[in-house]
């Protein structure tokens, strides 16, 4: 890429995820949101028109697969396969906890088998509650359960 600070595209940012945005940037890190509305660009995953501008110019994606639906492998192959052309040259994908031990057929994990043919995969680690981040936290020794807070591994 021409330019030498990296551009972190932000998928899902004006929902949950908008956390990420908001802790890259307070790193001096500099972000495009991405969303249907409400953001810096437009993204809907269900018109593949609004994939490249919204990856133009950038070198690295966070990548929320579309939330509430069942059969989106297709969608995020379509968007990987631009933001490749692109040149996005790094991907942290927003997985689940176990999508490691699911079958391939299903979309989220079969996303990240895509993924590892292609850019680098991170997947978060989540907790026993089920809130999940992308980097590891210690467990507390006060906790009476024990932890499921690790790093996802991922096989292919």
């Amino acid at each position: 890429m021409a330019n030498s600070t990296p551009l972190i595209l932000v998928l899902g940012a004006t929902g949950k995820t908008g956390g990420v945005a908001n802790n890259l940037t307070t790193r001096g890190l500099a972000v495009r949101t991405a969303a249907r509305s409400g953001a810096d660009v437009r993204l809907d995953w269900d018109e593949p028109g609004t994939y490249a501008p919204a990856l133009e110019g950038v070198d690295r994606v966070y990548l929320l697969g579309p939330v509430m639906r069942t059969d989106f492998a297709g969608q995020v192959t379509v968007f990987l396969d631009q933001a490749e052309a692109a040149g996005v040259r790094h991907i942290t994908y927003l997985s689940a906890y176990g999508i490691d031990a699911a079958p391939p057929e299903m979309a989220m994990r079969s996303v990240e088998l895509d993924l590892l043919g292609r850019q680098v995969l991170l997947t978060p680690s989540c907790d026993r509650r089920g809130s999940c981040r992308t980097s590891p936290r210690r467990s507390s020794s006060r906790s009476r359960a024990p932890s499921r807070s690790r790093p996802a591994t991922v096989r292919p």
